[in-house]
């Protein structure tokens, strides 16, 4: 038996940031937020000017200048945005173009905006958009294959990719000024003609499963994803996730369709800027795209969001961290809200930054969190959020969520002071020419604009719309806007090391973030008969027999095997040594020499953790049964209690396994939870074994595990060569180097590396 599977997810960084304070373009990839599907979800990074000019001040300046107070600092003023020439026009099928001659370096780059995205797929069918927006690019099209393309590509020095997020489809491309005209043609056979071929669906799946496999690895993550559940509901397409299942129910005719149903000239917008002539590439994009038909059906109405909401306190246990991870607000408005630049204002003034309320008051005087910053995020076309983030430790959880909420309180009941109104409205300034130093961006802003429907010149009306705001307009603002008594309060920590109560902010509701598994079903089997369940039995005897015999298999207390992996991942093979001890009835560990370090699994009977170089992280319940049932499955138990009566035993039907003739039963527990065991009619060998598992990468599968060169160890006889496929796919294959029977486990392996550490001492 091997474990490998769950020693290859590694824990994914946290993540850190704070509020964007321009509407943000439509993204160029996926707009998944930590794992969720709430575009902007994720608490955007700006640069912090303001601390970077004081930096350069300072550095550039005598004495007398390095003691001035950074409050009497005043930024120049800014000048007024110039845009380049844009060319803008539209074919007579509806595609409108943005193009943009830039002759500073030979090169051109581009992007295609489709009306198209996640949160128009099936509920039933979640990552749908995702997996077509990968497909299409890796796919190839009718003409030519994936593979041909990236060749192509590579020899120009050129890229092109596709990708689809929550509110927009997209492709983009990159290629040297000579190179155009068969680069656009290749983004253009793409978009109109993409092959979806089978293989590359499979892929993207495995993909998707793997992603959905490691959600819960990051307590950022965690947080930010179910606080935007709570926020906009669980259904939402603007919070909902990928899930195993609806990954599954997915094929290839659906990806055709979402693409017929969306991607037309009438429902997209070109730009390309670079060195090129715009009479040229006009006439190439006329000769590319002309012949592209147009859509015959309206897009669908946009979802619907609450109208309302109602003030909650979540909670999710994390017993693996030391401090809390708070998301705290509401929803909020969208950026063709009059009030929205005032917002902007009174965000970066509550939250932007650190000279912001929330920084210097919870962090910086209260010494409460690591991080705390908050921003009002409005969205294009629906409703956006008002997101207050705070890291804190667990001993000052509570604590922490009362002095954001008083802040939150503050800002909407008095008026800001004049020099925090000042250096708010210069900070944003000074960041927002940081959204226009390429052509590209300003190009990519002027589509989105059109994308959405907003007027040409909103780009222009931004700064001087800031100026204008004063700080009876942030009072103004904050009154309308912010809900402090309607509050959607998520922690993510340990509850036993708070401060206090999480009730105490309000009536909490546990939320659950067990991934779900899908129904996987080994075949439909024939009913039960009197005769079916006698023959079980005999095969079962038999099998008890091939290993050794009932007496020899009641012998068994521990478990030794080393074992020589080759476990395939996406990226390739990759060469694993494992040893496995097990004591029995439930204690197991395993350790894995990878190419990159040691890894060990333990469970104890109870508890489960993982141990690498970073330290030791506790598996949670799910994954704990998981690993349960997985030892519950080795061959040892499942036939004794076979043989016992704990578990039913039908005869199914006779097979072959590699030439050898079979006979296959069904094993059943109380759970009902089914392994298929194919046992040689000759030796008793069980040859093979079939069963519900699961994947490090594609998560829950048909596991198939075939065994071979059979060897004689004291009184048992075992495989020495253990073949394991996952889905019919080859997932691994482990050699055994060793196999050592009741030799004494060291009780000391199933316990806690510091209770070793602590006995040693």
């Amino acid at each position: 038996m091997t474990h490998t599977h769950w020693l290859l997810t590694n824990s994914s960084k946290q993540q850190s940031g704070r509020g964007a304070k321009f509407p943000p373009p439509v993204p160029l990839a996926s707009s998944n937020v930590e794992g969720s599907r709430a575009e902007g979800s994720a608490v955007e990074a700006r640069p912090l000017v303001g601390l970077a000019l004081l930096g350069l001040l300072l550095l550039g300046t005598g004495p007398a200048a390095a003691q001035k107070n950074y409050k009497e600092l005043r930024y120049p003023p800014l000048r007024d945005l110039t845009l380049p020439k844009v060319a803008r026009s539209q074919l007579s099928n509806g595609l409108v173009l943005y193009l943009v001659e830039d002759h500073s370096l030979p090169k051109v780059q581009g992007l295609l905006l489709v009306k198209a995205g996640a949160r128009f797929e099936p509920a039933d069918k979640v990552g749908l958009a995702s997996l077509v927006g990968q497909v299409m690019r890796t796919g190839g099209t009718a003409s030519r294959k994936g593979e041909e393309i990236d060749r192509l590509l590579a020899n120009v020095g050129a890229s092109v990719e596709t990708s689809i997020g929550t509110n927009s489809a997209s492709a983009s491309l990159f290629t040297l000024k000579e190179n155009l005209p068969q680069v656009l043609e290749i983004l253009a056979d793409l978009v109109r003609n993409p092959a979806f071929p089978e293989d590359k669906i499979d892929l993207a799946q495995v993909q998707e499963r793997s992603a959905i496999a490691r959600r819960n690895d990051d307590v950022s993550t965690i947080a930010t994803r179910e606080f935007f559940k709570a926020l906009y509901g669980q259904e939402s397409p603007y919070a909902r996730t990928t899930e195993y299942a609806t990954v599954e129910s997915i094929g290839r005719d659906d990806l055709v369709a979402f693409h017929r149903r969306y991607f037309h000239p009438d429902q997209a917008l070109l730009g390309l800027w670079g060195d090129f002539d715009t009479a040229e590439v006009k006439a190439l994009a006329e000769r590319l795209f002309g012949s592209w038909p147009q859509g015959e059906a309206k897009l669908p109405s946009l979802p619907q969001l609450p109208a309302d909401w109602h003030a909650s306190v979540n909670f999710i246990q994390k017993d693996d961290v030391n401090q809390t991870n708070l998301r705290i607000g509401h929803l909020g408005g969208r950026l063709d809200d009059p009030d929205y630049y005032a917002l902007d204002v009174m965000a970066e003034i509550l939250g932007g930054g650190f000279s912001s309320r929330l920084f210097r008051r919870v962090r910086s005087e209260l010494g409460l969190a690591y991080a705390c910053f908050g921003t009002w995020s409005p969205r294009f076309d629906h409703l956006g959020f008002f997101l207050v983030r705070c890291d804190t430790k667990s001993e000052s959880t509570v604590r922490a969520a009362q002095e954001v909420i008083k802040e939150i309180r503050r800002i909407a009941r008095e008026p800001v002071a004049p020099d925090e109104l000042r250096t708010a409205k210069e900070g944003i300034l000074n960041s927002f020419v940081f959204n226009f130093d390429t052509t590209g961006e300003i190009v990519h802003r002027l589509m989105t604009y059109e994308y959405y429907g907003y007027p040409s010149d909103f780009l222009q009306r931004f700064k001087a719309s800031i100026e204008d705001v004063t700080a009876e307009d942030v009072l103004r603002a904050a009154r309308k806007h912010l809900q402090p008594d309607k509050l959607v309060i998520l922690a993510v920590g340990r509850q036993q090391d708070f401060d206090q109560p999480l009730a105490t902010l309000g009536e909490v509701n546990m939320v659950d973030i067990t991934i779900p598994p899908p129904p996987v079903t080994l075949a439909a089997v024939p009913e039960a008969t009197p005769e079916s369940l006698s023959r079980g039995q005999e095969v079962v005897q038999a099998a008890i027999d091939g290993m050794g015999g009932l007496e020899a298999l009641k012998r068994i207390r521990d478990r030794t095997v080393l074992t020589k992996i080759q476990q395939v991942t996406p990226q390739g093979e990759l060469p694993i040594t494992s040893k496995a001890y097990v004591v029995w009835p439930d204690k197991f560990r395993q350790d894995v020499v990878l190419p990159f370090g040691e890894v060990s699994l333990v469970f104890d009977g109870e508890r489960a953790w993982r141990e690498t170089p970073r330290g030791v992280q506790d598996l949670p319940p799910a994954q704990v049964e998981e690993l349960r049932k997985t030892i519950a499955r080795s061959l040892e138990p499942l036939l004794l209690e076979a043989h016992e009566g704990k578990r039913t035993v039908q005869f199914l039907e006779s097979a072959s396994v590699n030439g050898s003739k079979a006979d296959v039963i069904l094993v059943t527990d109380q759970t009902g939870e089914a392994v298929k065991l194919y046992v040689d009619k000759n030796t008793g060998y069980v040859l093979k074994k079939i069963n519900p598992g699961r994947s490090p990468f594609a998560g829950p599968v048909e596991e198939e595990q075939i065994y071979s060169d059979f060897r004689s160890i004291g009184l048992l006889t075992v495989p020495f060569k253990i073949l394991t496929l996952h889905n019919g796919k080859k997932a691994r294959e482990g050699t055994v180097q060793s196999y050592e029977v009741n030799v004494g486990v060291d009780p000391s392996l199933f316990a806690r590396k510091e209770e070793r550490e602590g006995e040693k001492e």
